[in-house]
C-alpha cells in the first residue's frame, strides 16, 4: 500500500480484547481496523463511520450476539451490501448455517489462518464493492433507478401488516436554467452537495437513490405519524436551501412529492406515480415546498387522477379515453392521435373503425360492456391493420365524467 491512500475500514466484533487485538495485528498493515465488544456496540459505530468495508463478527457475545446482529442489519436495516464474515469457535455446521442463513457472507473457525483471513476479506471487499458499482450512481453516490426500485420492493414485499411507508420524489427547481446559465460544473456540484445531505440524512428507515437527471427520492420505512414524514420532508428542502454558492443571488431549491403506503398505493410503481402527481402540485403551487398526494382533493378528483397511471403504461400501443356514450375523444397518445390525423374525410372519427376493430363506426364499442375499475380484454383481427390486436379497457372517471379508456397492442408475431 503506498503511504498517502487511506486505508479501508474493517470492523472487528468480538467481546475477547486479545481476540480482537489477533485480528487487527493481521490486517491492520493493509486496513484501518475498528473494534466492537458486542453487536450493540457495532450498531453504534456503522452509524458512526459510514464507510465501514466490511465487518468480521463473532457469534458467541454478551449484550448482542452475532446472530441478533446479522438480524438487525439485514432484516431491520435492509443492508444486504455489506460483507459479514462471521468468526466463532468450532461448533458444528449448525451455528454456520445459522449464521449463512440470517446474512453472513462467509464463515471461519478459530483459530484463524492469518492468510486465509486476508484472502477472504480481500474477497468479500471486492465483491461489495462490483455490487456497489453496479448499485450506485457514479456521480453522487446514492443508489440509482434500478437497485433504489429493487430494495424498496423488497421491503415492501417484506413489510408487515401495520407497517407504513412514504415514497418521495425531488425535483430541483429550475435547475437547467442554472445548469446552462452557470455551467456543468456548477450543476454538478450542486447536485453532488445535496446527494451529499440526503446521504447524511439516510439511516436504517430512510433510503435515498437518484432517479436521474436532477431527479432524486427518498423512501421512508414504517414512519410514526405523517409529523415524521412532514420534518424529512422539510429537512430535505433545508438540505437543499443550506447550498449556498458565491455565484447566486439566493441559495437553490427544490420542490417535493409524497405518496403514502398502504392508501396511496401497495406498490412501488404507484407510489411513485403519486408522488410525482403531488410534486407536480408543488411546482405548480410556487415551487420550494412539499405536498403530499391527494391533498385537497375530492374523492372523485383523487379516483380520476389515478385512473391516468394507465396512460403510461405500453407507450407502443394506441390509448385513447372518451365519453362512455358519446365516444368525444378526451384523450389520445401520438401514436392514436396520428392515426385520427390520417382518417380520410367521411371516414367515421372512431378509434375502433379506424383501428380496423369493426366495419362501422362505434359498432365494436358498443359491444364491449365495460366495468369501472375492472380491465376487460379481448383479441380481435383487425380488418384494416391485417394484424391480430389485443383490446383492453375499462370505465373510469375522468374529471367528473364517465368515460372509456382503451389500450389497443398489436400482437406481433415471436
Amino acid at each position: 500500500m503506498k503511504l498517502d491512500e487511506v486505508k479501508e475500514k474493517v470492523l472487528v466484533v468480538d467481546d475477547n480484547k486479545i481476540n480482537r487485538a489477533i485480528l487487527s495485528k493481521i490486517l491492520s498493515s493493509e486496513y484501518e481496523i475498528l473494534e466492537a465488544e458486542n453487536g450493540k456496540a457495532a450498531l453504534e459505530a456503522m452509524k458512526e463511520q459510514q464507510d465501514i468495508m466490511a465487518v468480521l463478527l463473532d457469534l458467541r457475545m454478551p449484550v448482542m450476539d452475532g446472530y441478533e446482529f446479522l438480524h438487525v442489519v439485514r432484516a431491520e436495516m435492509h443492508n444486504d451490501t455489506l460483507p459479514i464474515i462471521a468468526i466463532t469457535a468450532m461448533e458444528g455446521d449448525s451455528s454456520e448455517i445459522q449464521a449463512l442463513n440470517l446474512g453472513a457472507d462467509d464463515y471461519l473457525v478459530k483459530p484463524v489462518v492469518p492468510s486465509v483471513v486476508r484472502k477472504r476479506l480481500e474477497n468479500a471487499i471486492r465483491l461489495q464493492k462490483a455490487l456497489k458499482q453496479a448499485n450506485h450512481d457514479m456521480m453522487t453516490n446514492l443508489l440509482n433507478r434500478s437497485a433504489f426500485i429493487d430494495k424498496v420492493e423488497k421491503m415492501l414485499f417484506e413489510a408487515e401488516k401495520d407497517v407504513k411507508c412514504a415514497f418521495f420524489v425531488i425535483d430541483l427547481d429550475n435547475f437547467k436554467k442554472a445548469n446552462d446559465t452557470l455551467g456543468h460544473t456548477y450543476g454538478d456540484h450542486v447536485l453532488i452537495d445535496f446527494s451529499r445531505k440526503l446521504i447524511e440524512m439516510g439511516n436504517r428507515k430512510l433510503i435515498a437513490g437518484r432517479l436521474g437527471g436532477d431527479e432524486f427520492t427518498l423512501f421512508l420505512y414504517d414512519y410514526k405519524d405523517e409529523e415524521e414524514v412532514s420534518r424529512t420532508a422539510e429537512n430535505c428542502l433545508a438540505a437543499m436551501a443550506s447550498l449556498h454558492t458565491s455565484k447566486l443571488n439566493a441559495a437553490p431549491t427544490c420542490s417535493v412529492g409524497i405518496s403514502l403506503f398502504p392508501q396511496d398505493g401497495h406498490d412501488v410503481n404507484k407510489l411513485y406515480y403519486m408522488a410525482d402527481q403531488a410534486l407536480y402540485e408543488s411546482k405548480g403551487l410556487g415551487k420550494n415546498r412539499y405536498t403530499f398526494y391527494g391533498s385537497g382533493k375530492t374523492v372523485e378528483e383523487k379516483f380520476s387522477r389515478e385512473s391516468r397511471e394507465w396512460i403510461l403504461d405500453e407507450m407502443d400501443s394506441y390509448i385513447y379515453i372518451c365519453d362512455a356514450e358519446t365516444h368525444e375523444v378526451y384523450y389520445a397518445n401520438a401514436k392514436a392521435l396520428n392515426l385520427l390525423a390520417g382518417a380520410k374525410r367521411g371516414e367515421p372519427k372512431c378509434f375502433c373503425y379506424l383501428l380496423g376493430l369493426s366495419d362501422k363506426g362505434f359498432f365494436f364499442c358498443s359491444e364491449m360492456k365495460l366495468q369501472a375499475k375492472t380491465s376487460t380484454g379481448k383479441i380481435v383481427g383487425s380488418k384494416k391493420l391485417g394484424r391480430d390486436m389485443f383490446y383492453r379497457g375499462k370505465l373510469i372517471n375522468w374529471d367528473g365524467r364517465l368515460a372509456r379508456m382503451a389500450i389497443v397492442s398489436e400482437i406481433k408475431d415471436d
